[in-house]
């Protein structure tokens, strides 16, 4: 499903941002979530690995961090059995 792109202009020090939450409200499965960079995301490496896993394994959802997709897309990690 493709959404009008909605940029997170707020520090990433926590996941309580509003834009964030709606973010984690209108995703579903099939989606694909790009983020800049992980620390964009979050800046609490267990908060990260925590909402990582929620969005690609609960909501079903995937995804790519542009400043480093060898690593980070999740798409990849589907076929070695983890995400993350």
């Amino acid at each position: 499903m493709l959404f009008e792109t909605r940029v997170d202009k707020q520090s990433g020090k926590d996941f309580d941002r509003p834009r964030y939450q709606a973010m984690r409200l209108m995703i579903h499965e099939g989606d694909l979530v790009y983020v800049d960079a992980l620390d964009r995301l979050g800046r609490d490496y267990d908060g990260i690995i925590s909402e990582w896993k929620y969005i690609t394994r609960e909501i079903g959802t995937d995804i790519v961090c542009l400043d480093n997709e060898t690593l980070f897309d999740s798409r990849k990690f589907k076929t070695m059995g983890d995400s993350f």
